[in-house]
């Protein structure tokens, strides 16, 4: 869970802070990222 929520913070970060490219592409993707990290940890059971 941690591994992706870094992942997405970082991508975000190089798209805020370096000026990346923000395509539409790379926001669904990061936004699918953040969608099944959430739906991973709703169903974990704990």
């Amino acid at each position: 869970m941690w591994v992706g929520i870094g992942a997405a913070g970082a991508a975000v970060l190089g798209m805020v802070v370096f000026h990346e490219p923000v395509t539409a592409a790379r926001i669904f993707f990061v936004a699918l990222l953040l969608v099944a990290v959430v739906g991973l940890k709703a169903t974990s059971g704990h």
